[in-house]
């Protein structure tokens, strides 16, 4: 398991400054994506979670952490750790909690199987307050910085296979089979939006800034501005190529990522370009322009990151995992999230809740 590896071979002083790295590759072939251990013996014992209060609503949200507290933490690495990190989130297909979950062991503290999988069924924040409540007072943002300056420092083999590529590898089915017969392969948020950006051509690096924008409202803004240039009914050349690019542009993208009108009016984060739910994008961004916003951006984009929304492909047993996160029909938001974050989708007779309930019935949420 990674947190073996880490803890037993990688010293973390204090200062969060790791003396030695290893190799990551091991470890990763060992990992399986299905970590349910709980930290080292010589640490005190585990400390089981409570059980899981669906009753959200009326708790308050955990002090002291954000979303822009993660990017920051991110952030402040060297480039060349910021992306070991970001491949390693992609690769690994890990959420917000085992960043936190490998930062509190690196840090000392005892992380159970069943504290870490509460993570998938709860917000972010009502985890990270049963955290707090379990393990005592601690700093969030050290256990953070924790995982992703340990995670940043080790060597990934160059050799190492990345699932990523392993799923996007076979084409997705267009039929289910049986139930008897499906077996469903988990792609984290992360890394589905990644294989969405490099389809959209958006760069890695934008997706770890907090303070990113979207390409799309610039692309309209500058086809506008260059029309406003044309003498008249004259059409100038570089309006005409820039229209021709744009068209283009438009057209490879597949149906389900095409950019709706308030994407290209509206500033927004370009994680929000990577969700396949147009309807879903459309009324987040609106929500957070409205006056006053009707979301908490620090809160939602926390959830997204813990996993609120994540793709699912399917094998037949003889074949590698497939999925296309471009598809809408592949991705699954867990009841949560729905329930949260209702009044951007269009309740339970939405596209949203109908795709996910599908997933559902397949056991898509029980095997976290």
């Amino acid at each position: 398991m990674l947190e073996h590896l880490a803890v037993s071979s990688i010293i973390l002083p204090s200062t969060l400054e790791i003396t030695r790295a290893q190799n990551y590759g091991a470890a990763a072939s060992q990992h399986q994506h299905q970590d349910r251990t709980v930290g080292p013996v010589p640490l005190a014992k585990a400390v089981c979670a409570p059980f899981a209060d669906t009753d959200f609503h009326t708790l308050d949200i955990a002090p002291g952490f954000t979303a822009s507290d993660f990017f920051a933490c991110i952030g402040s690495c060297p480039e060349r750790e910021r992306r070991t990190f970001f491949l390693l989130m992609t690769k690994e297909l890990f959420g917000i909690r085992d960043i936190i979950k490998y930062g509190l062991i690196f840090l000392g503290y005892p992380v159970s199987s069943s504290l870490y999988d509460n993570a998938m069924h709860l917000p972010m924040n009502q985890w990270l307050q049963h955290v707090q409540k379990s393990l005592g007072d601690f700093d969030l943002r050290a256990a953070t910085k924790a995982g992703i300056s340990v995670l940043g420092k080790l060597n990934i083999n160059s050799g190492h296979n990345s699932r990523i590529h392993e799923i996007v590898t076979s084409p997705l089915r267009s039929q289910f089979q049986p139930r008897d017969y499906i077996l469903l392969c988990r792609v984290s948020f992360v890394s589905a939006v990644f294989m969405n950006a490099r389809h959209l051509g958006i760069p890695w690096h934008d997706l770890i800034s907090f303070e990113s924008k979207s390409p799309f409202p610039r692309l309209k803004e500058k086809l506008i501005q260059q029309e406003l240039l044309d003498d008249g009914d004259e059409v100038t050349e570089q309006a005409a190529k820039m229209r021709l690019i744009l068209k283009d542009y438009l057209k490879n993208i597949q149906p389900d990522l095409v950019p709706t009108q308030a994407q290209l009016t509206m500033p927004h984060h370009p994680t929000l370009d990577l969700i396949p739910w147009p309807k879903f994008r459309s009324k987040a961004i609106t929500a957070v322009h409205s006056d006053p916003p009707s979301i908490d951006r620090e809160d939602f984009c926390l959830d997204l990151l813990n996993d609120g929304l994540r793709c699912w492909g399917s094998a037949n047993g003889s074949s590698l995992p497939s999925a296309a996160p471009w598809d809408a029909q592949n991705w699954e938001a867990a009841p949560w999230f729905l329930d949260k974050w209702k009044h951007l989708t269009d309740g339970r007779d939405g596209d949203e809740w109908k795709i996910s309930a599908r997933w559902w019935s397949m056991g898509a949420r029980t095997s976290v």
